[in-house]
């Protein structure tokens, strides 16, 4: 039997039955849970912008908080806490590049891989920004690129808008990935997109779907991901054709494919700050697209990049010299 519940009947006594019916009948888990309850207390504060119900009606819910509802929380921090971001280490970067710039030629697939994966590992650019790139805002010669705005895909159109003002921001087109731009932008010369990533159908960019299969294929092929893939039949008995759809079995990517060559780059740049005298805390901002260096620092400032075995036995001398201890200590019998 299903039940409604009036915009102003709304309370914590409601909200609490939902997550238990959300838990209880969908198997929800608790993040997904929670990100629904947030969109419902949105909702409700545009009701009364709108006058669509009193304030004095919601107003003790729009108090009331998940996170004191402590009987309602998970016991495993794994479901409780948002997943952290794991930055892509340089040795899995070499791993993955070496690997594409030997299949570039194999099709224009591979080629698309190349592109993509470079360019997000020398700009650490938003999904939203890289899908967003014209060709016409690419300056080779200053070897730049201006981002002008954001691609939109839930609404399929190009905005001159980005995440924030400080988003909209020329960057530098790195040493590393010129060569790649330029082999890339030879390639694409002939279609009719005006994008960067181009759709090989439309005259739009690529989708997610297929943007998301390119990524995941080159994890694959670089032995950083294991994939189960399947056909998937479609169309009636005159347009008969299959999809392919895949399944991540394991990935230290699973969660953040792309994100991840962002908190790398931005990561890096962070860490490079208080050595570097040609990184300065404004370019390292700038690069990333934040008003503020605190900002970059809060968010990619907290990683501790994995390192290599050598790097660790030099790390490891460096806390003992910090800590004053001698290294000769005996142990005691």
């Amino acid at each position: 039997k299903k039940s409604c519940v009036y915009l102003d009947e709304i309370t914590g006594k409601a909200l609490r039955a939902f997550i238990i019916c959300c838990y209880q009948k969908k198997k929800a888990p608790w993040k997904t849970v929670k990100n629904i309850v947030s969109k419902i207390k949105t909702f409700l504060r545009y009701c009364v912008a709108e006058d669509m119900v009193k304030e004095n009606h919601v107003k003790n819910v729009l108090y009331w908080k998940m996170s004191k509802q402590y009987d309602l929380q998970p016991m495993d921090d794994d479901l409780y806490y948002p997943r952290e971001t794991i930055p892509i280490s340089p040795e899995e970067i070499e791993k993955l590049m070496n690997n594409l710039v030997k299949n570039k030629d194999k099709d224009i697939y591979s080629a698309y891989q190349l592109m993509a994966i470079a360019t997000q590992v020398f700009t650490g650019l938003r999904f939203s920004e890289l899908k967003g790139i014209k060709k016409d805002v690419i300056d080779l010669k200053n070897q730049s690129i201006f981002i002008a705005g954001v691609f939109d895909h839930n609404e399929g159109i190009w905005k001159n808008k980005t995440k924030r003002k400080a988003s909209k921001r020329s960057i530098e087109i790195q040493n590393g990935l010129m060569p790649i731009l330029i082999w890339w932008l030879k390639k694409i010369k002939d279609m009719r997109s005006p994008y960067l990533f181009p759709s090989l159908r439309t005259a739009g960019p690529i989708s997610n779907a297929r943007f998301r299969m390119l990524i995941w294929s080159a994890y694959e092929e670089a032995g950083l991901a294991t994939i189960e893939w399947t056909k998937k039949k479609y169309g009636s008995e005159h347009t008969k054709g299959y999809s392919m759809i895949f399944k991540i079995i394991n990935s230290p990517f699973k969660w953040f494919p792309n994100k991840t060559f962002r908190h790398a780059l931005g990561t890096a740049l962070v860490n490079a700050v208080k050595s570097d005298p040609n990184l300065d805390q404004n370019y390292v901002r700038s690069v990333l697209g934040h008003g503020l260096y605190s900002t970059t620092e809060k968010v990619y400032g907290t990683h501790i990049m994995r390192v290599t075995n050598e790097e660790r036995i030099a790390r490891r001398a460096s806390v003992a010299k910090a800590m004053k201890l001698n290294p000769a200590l005996k142990l005691i019998k």
